[in-house]
């Protein structure tokens, strides 16, 4: 009996070490992935201290792993730190070029810093891989908006209005765009386009076209 209670440990700390050993054997990607697969959960959480170490461990593992450098992006991009987001931005775009979710971010991140030609450069290249994403368009017009190019913004918000994507910001912004074109009655339109989906912001744009002076 005794003997036979030993086999049976023997066999039993023999599995449990084959089993340890299996679980060892996984490739640096695998741990990377897991590591990422943890940072993630984190981020969600809205703990990001734990996110970016666990970000860092994953790229330990697998320098070349665009998913963990983008998760580090939008952490940074997250707690407003732009700089920071967009280094670890362009290192995930460097593995994963044609991925448009980076190009998109990094130019919300270049928009939100207020460097707005970087920002039409990453939208041109999204909407360069899939020109069906009107936002996209809708994007490159409020650059052009903020930079005080109101031929161009028109141009981008009507091609977005276009194809489906007329948000209440955007609206608001082409009006203002035509009334800087000295273009009233274009004006007047999307204004009455607007109300339908925002009414107090169509009442605001009515008050700067009635006392707007027109050259």
């Amino acid at each position: 009996m005794i003997k036979k209670n030993i086999f049976f440990k023997i066999v039993f700390v023999l599995v449990l070490v084959s089993a340890v050993g299996c679980a060892s054997r996984k490739t640096l990607a695998e741990r990377s992935q897991d590591y990422y697969n943890k940072a993630y959960s984190y981020y969600e959480q809205g703990n990001y201290q734990k996110a970016v170490t666990f970000c860092r461990r994953s790229i330990s593992c697998q320098r070349d792993f665009s998913d963990t450098y983008f998760l580090l992006g939008r952490i940074y991009w997250k707690t407003e730190d732009y700089n920071r987001s967009i280094v670890y931005m362009r290192k995930a775009h460097k593995y994963d070029p044609d991925n448009l979710k980076i190009w998109i971010s990094l130019g919300n991140v270049y928009k939100q810093k207020q460097e707005f030609e970087e920002a039409i450069s990453c939208y041109q290249q999204v909407v360069k891989l899939d020109p069906s994403i009107a936002e996209s368009y809708a994007s490159i017009g409020e650059c052009y908006y903020k930079m005080n190019q109101y031929f161009e913004a028109v141009q981008y918000f009507e091609k977005s209005n276009d194809m489906g994507f007329d948000n209440p910001d955007g609206l608001y912004m082409l009006a203002m765009s035509y009334l800087e074109l000295n273009d009233r009655e274009a004006a007047l339109a999307e204004c009455n386009t607007l109300r339908e989906a925002n009414p107090e912001l169509a009442d605001e744009l009515l008050e700067f076209i009635k006392y707007k002076t027109f050259d």
